[in-house]
C-alpha cells in the first residue's frame, strides 16, 4: 500500500507548496478552517514532521502530558513565527512526503496533507477579494 499511496502523499505536498508559494506575506495572515488557526499556523503543523524526528516528537509530546491538541497548539504557535522560504521547503521537503502517521501510517498521511490542504485553500477561494484566488483554486482542483 505504501508503494501505492506515499507517491501521492509527495504529490499532494507538492501541489500544496505550488499554490501557497506565489501568496503573499500578508495572505499567509488569512485565516484558516482550523479554529483559531491562520494559513501560517496550519502549514506549520503539517510541516512539523520536516523539523522534528520522532525523539524530538515524543520529548515534546511528554512535555506537553500526551495531550495532543495541547501540543498541536503550542508547535503551530512556535513554528507559525519561522520564515514562510522555510516552511515552504519544509512541505516540499523528502523528509515530509515519505513520512507517515504514527496511527494512521500512509493513509492517515494522505488525509493528513489533503484535510489541511482543503483547511488553508478553501477560505482563499470563498474570499473574492483576495487575488491568490486563483492559485487556491487550481490547487483544490
Amino acid at each position: 500500500m505504501a508503494d501505492t499511496v506515499m507517491p501521492l502523499v509527495a504529490a499532494e505536498c507538492q501541489r500544496l507548496h505550488d499554490a501557497l508559494a506565489p501568496l503573499s506575506e500578508d495572505t499567509w495572515q488569512t485565516l484558516s478552517l482550523c479554529e483559531g488557526w491562520t494559513i501560517r499556523h496550519v502549514i506549520a503543523h503539517v510541516t512539523m514532521p520536516a523539523r522534528n524526528g520522532p525523539e524530538e516528537f515524543g520529548a515534546e509530546l511528554a512535555a506537553a502530558q500526551f495531550d495532543f491538541g495541547a501540543l498541536s497548539n503550542r508547535i503551530a504557535d512556535r513554528d507559525s513565527a519561522l520564515p514562510v522560504p522555510e516552511l515552504l521547503q519544509d512541505l516540499a521537503s523528502d523528509i515530509l512526503a515519505q513520512w507517515t502517521t504514527p496511527a494512521g501510517g500512509p493513509i492517515g498521511s494522505l488525509s493528513h496533507v489533503v484535510i489541511h490542504g482543503l483547511d488553508v485553500t478553501v477560505p482563499l477561494v470563498w474570499d473574492a477579494s483576495r487575488t491568490t484566488r486563483r492559485s487556491a483554486s487550481c490547487w483544490t482542483t
